[in-house]
């Protein structure tokens, strides 16, 4: 990974001053695809769904699986699986 990936990937793991938002979130579109983010943020970019929401979501297959970190106590999803997912969600939403 060069340093402007990991650079990216460690400031995405902060959050902002105030501490209301995930920085990951607010700075998502910013991120690498090679990226992870933990299930605050995927909550968030799903319009702020609960966590019991997001697995019920994930179960259905509205939302992608997220994948086990080293140690496999933590999951994260990657954010090239979330832009493909929000991408097509957005491609099939009503006009």
């Amino acid at each position: 990974m060069d340093t402007q990936h990991s650079t990216a990937a460690r400031e995405a793991a902060t959050t902002t001053k105030a501490g209301d938002l995930p920085a990951a979130f607010l700075h998502f579109s910013q991120l690498p695809d090679c990226a992870k983010v933990g299930s605050d943020v995927v909550c968030l970019l799903y319009g702020g769904i609960t966590l019991v929401s997001l697995w019920r979501w994930v179960k259905a297959g509205k939302v992608p699986a997220p994948h086990k970190l080293p140690g496999g106590r933590q999951n994260a999803w990657r954010v090239s699986d979330l832009r493909k997912a929000l991408t097509q969600e957005a491609d099939h939403a009503p006009a």
